[in-house]
């Protein structure tokens, strides 16, 4: 990897740690917003999410959040999410 100053490496929003911080904002978002502790954000990788959800309801309720969960990303952490992908686990 070349050299690079470390104003430009704080600026990159799509580093690998970064994505560890976005999968607890996408976490906390769908809880607060849903209102419930049955979700799960297993992972966020290249701008897809994985989440793990209790119930169908919920399923339901993710997938209508998408674009809301996409235009908060956006504007709180700087990070483009392109995809939601949920799983149920009940």
């Amino acid at each position: 990897m070349p050299w690079q100053s470390l104003g430009t490496l704080f600026e990159n929003k799509d580093a690998g740690s970064d994505e560890v911080d976005i999968k607890y904002l996408v976490q906390n978002y769908l809880r607060t917003c849903l209102k419930s502790e049955a979700i799960y954000c297993d992972s966020v990788t290249g701008g897809v999410a994985e989440v793990r959800v209790g119930s169908p309801g919920l399923a339901q309720e993710v997938i209508l959040r998408e674009y809301d969960l996409v235009e908060y990303l956006e504007k709180e952490a700087g990070y483009k999410l392109t995809k939601v992908k949920v799983r149920s686990s009940y």
